[in-house]
């Protein structure tokens, strides 16, 4: 007769409980059992030997909310038949899966000789107005209105490179505002030797501190794979991801402006947990849980903080560590055979 895994976790539990309550009542007036006698021949389950652990391997033992057990003991062959199955539990670290896009450098290389243009005539109004200033001072070779005429010449093209100024940061940050068109920052990206790149999180994503360098791939061409720097937080905000994003600077043959990146960034604190896969969890009164294998045929169920989605798993931060063993076939059938066990009295 084949044995179905819900049958057979109740059938144990059901005798574990009926075999308890079927000592309590002579326990009274039973002799006591000579040290050979087999513990399982007293009605006491085979941990109970080991003092105030006893309790602890108990089939049927119930949780500390007056709920269904906490674990469950079950026979070798009860847990072959059944086909309980498990597996160890891993640790992982949670990197972050972002995206971007090969940025057109004409927008950087015209903003950068755009606030050159400014500096220089900005620094030519200031010369202008201080030579005006002193032909006036020397036997008035110089018109008040020409003082006036070259002060506010001065004052708009101060004007002109404060605005030009705050146009590349407020684009550009701080990083590539701090470059001129007489660097090779500039003649690479025109000759295409580099390319700036900017790189998206998600919403929710986030980052203190990105690495130096980070790995990014054509989206079209995974297996082409650029090293790029960071060059420092972008100001602007993706309107439809809304997560933090980066400029990178991508060297060694990058890929044409408009390409589409993916990268993968490994976080200085990184998220640490372990994986569980996802057909080990249960829920249990809305909350998820899953059974671990404490011993051979013992498994006891624990509630889990599940802290992110994996690939077939979730990232657990709290509830089972690493290399611990966890059920991923029929703990749906231990859970519902613990709720229909009767409580011990």
């Amino acid at each position: 007769m084949k044995v179905t895994l819900a049958t057979a976790v109740l059938l144990a539990l059901l005798s574990a409980h009926c075999a308890r309550e079927a000592e309590e009542p002579r326990s009274t007036s039973r002799p006591a059992a000579s040290p050979a006698e087999p513990a399982a021949s007293r009605g006491e389950p085979p941990a109970s030997r080991g003092g105030s652990a006893a309790h602890d391997h108990t089939a049927g033992e119930e949780s500390a909310h007056g709920g269904a057990p906490e674990r469950v003991t079950l026979s070798h062959d009860a847990v072959a038949s059944a086909g309980i199955e498990t597996v160890a539990v891993a640790h992982v670290t949670t990197p972050i899966d972002a995206f971007g896009r090969v940025l057109d450098p004409m927008p950087v290389v015209d903003a950068l000789h755009a606030r050159a243009a400014a500096r220089s005539a900005a620094a030519t109004a200031r010369a202008e107005h201080a030579r005006v200033v002193r032909l006036r001072a020397d036997q008035q070779n110089a018109s008040t209105r020409d003082v006036e005429s070259a002060r506010a010449a001065r004052d708009r093209a101060d004007a002109e490179l404060a605005t030009t100024t705050a146009r590349v940061a407020l684009a550009w940050g701080a990083t590539i505002a701090a470059a001129t068109p007489e660097d090779a920052f500039c003649d690479d990206l025109v000759a295409g030797r580099t390319a700036v790149a900017r790189i998206d999180f998600a919403a929710g994503d986030h980052v203190e501190q990105m690495p130096a360098t980070v790995t990014v791939s054509a989206a079209g061409r995974p297996d082409r794979q650029f090293a790029a720097r960071v060059l420092g937080p972008a100001p602007t905000t993706d309107p439809t991801l809304q997560g933090d994003a980066f400029f990178v600077l991508i060297g060694a043959e990058p890929p044409p402006a408009g390409t589409a990146l993916r990268a993968t960034i490994v976080r200085a604190a990184a998220l640490d947990g372990v994986a569980v896969p996802r057909a080990a969890i249960v829920w249990s009164a809305g909350k998820p849980a899953v059974y671990v294998e404490r011993d051979a045929g013992t498994f006891e169920r624990r509630s889990l903080a599940l802290a992110a989605a994996l690939p077939g798993a979730w990232l657990v931060t709290d509830g089972v560590a690493a290399g611990e063993r966890v059920v991923t076939t029929g703990a749906g059938q231990l859970l519902s055979a613990q709720t229909l066990t009767p409580k011990a009295e």
